[in-house]
């Protein structure tokens, strides 16, 4: 049985990808700037699978992020949202899930809908 030998620049491209799925994932969450994403994610009926790209067309910095994605990756960038389980979804929580799916990519964001709505 031959090992292929590790090639150290390929992991350090998927990570590096991958930290910026991470980081625009963390961006649409947590920025005020960023609001009219989650607007327009919550526009959409729960489970509802959407590019991420459609619902970032006047977020410049987003859309600067992404095309850096683009020119590494070639498969989807999707997000939904689904109404949290009964523990959380009582107090108004819900889930964001992000997926890059040829890489088998996700990232879970526990959102507060309820307070979102109310500012």
């Amino acid at each position: 049985m031959t090992i292929e030998p590790l090639k150290l620049q390929d992991t350090l491209e998927d990570l590096e990808i991958e930290d910026l799925f991470s980081n625009i994932t963390a961006d649409l969450v947590e920025y005020k700037a960023h609001e009219p994403f989650i607007n327009r994610l919550f526009s959409h009926q729960a489970g509802t699978w959407l590019e991420i790209a459609d619902l970032v067309q006047d977020l410049p910095d987003i859309k600067a992020q992404l095309q850096e994605i683009n020119e590494r990756y070639d498969g989807n960038f999707q997000v939904s949202w689904l109404e949290g389980p009964d523990g959380i979804d009582s107090t108004g929580y819900c889930l964001m899930v992000f997926l890059a799916d040829t890489l088998q990519w996700t990232n879970v964001a526990i959102y507060n809908k309820a307070r979102f709505f109310r500012n």
